[in-house]
């Protein structure tokens, strides 16, 4: 799974939202251990793979995760957002990994700046993930205020509807977005088996009204015994290689 799919899975969990707010839930406390690992495991990858850059940096820096890290954030931002509105006992996990992913991208951009190797493709990705993430934010202000959670706070407002997207409108925005954030490319970049833990833990923590309404997610779920064994299967102590 890549960084686009997180996106996608971000806009399926806004247009969402509104069956959450109606019926918070107690999320599964393995499943929830299962995503706090694996983006723990992620950023620690992220960081070892810059860590030399300045020694290495025709080596070390891999422009496909460079995007990945920006990509990726929008999903980090809207979980700590929908947590707050319908997972409230998991909303200080959710918020702490959002400041961790945000530092660890502050960090990577300045040693990238420093390297003069922070390329007009990433400021143009970076920029893009910032509005996108403020506009998906300022979809879910009708249900709490998650300003905080946004780049720009005062853009997430002005993003804000009084009514919901018609159907047409949702599918327009979710394609003009992946369109927007699509890399020809396609590179691996070494967290794909993460990110699918990442995305299918924070699908089977929705309560089941939410997540069999939506084809998106419903292809996500998985039951909470099935996550933390694939967890296990692709753990570091397991002879099973990160792809």
């Amino acid at each position: 799974m890549n960084a686009l799919d997180l996106a996608r899975l971000s806009h399926s969990l806004v247009h969402g939202a509104g069956i959450l707010a109606l019926d918070p839930c107690p999320p599964n406390r393995a499943v929830l251990s299962v995503h706090l690992d694996a983006s723990r495991r992620r950023m620690d990858y992220w960081a070892g793979r810059f860590q030399s850059l300045g020694r290495a940096p025709a080596w070390r820096l891999n422009p496909a995760i460079v995007r990945e890290l920006l990509v990726s954030e929008i999903l980090v931002r809207v979980n700590a957002a929908i947590a707050r509105i319908g997972l409230p006992a998991s909303s200080p996990l959710f918020e702490h990994l959002h400041s961790g992913h945000a530092l660890l991208r502050h960090q990577i951009q300045q040693l990238l700046r420093d390297n003069h190797l922070w390329l007009k493709q990433f400021a143009v990705v970076a920029e893009r993930c910032r509005r996108w993430t403020d506009l998906l934010l300022g979809q879910l202000l009708p249900l709490a205020d998650v300003r905080d959670l946004g780049f720009d706070p005062d853009r997430v407002s002005d993003y804000a509807g009084d009514t919901a997207l018609d159907p047409l409108a949702i599918s327009l925005m979710r394609d003009s977005m992946l369109q927007s954030l699509q890399d020809s490319a396609d590179l691996k970049t070494g967290c794909e088996s993460l990110n699918q833990q990442i995305a299918c833990s924070t699908v089977s923590c929705l309560p089941a009204q939410m997540v069999f309404t939506d084809e998106e997610l419903e292809k996500l779920w998985r039951h909470p015994i099935q996550i933390s064994m694939t967890a296990a299967d692709n753990s570091p102590g397991c002879n099973h290689r990160q792809n």
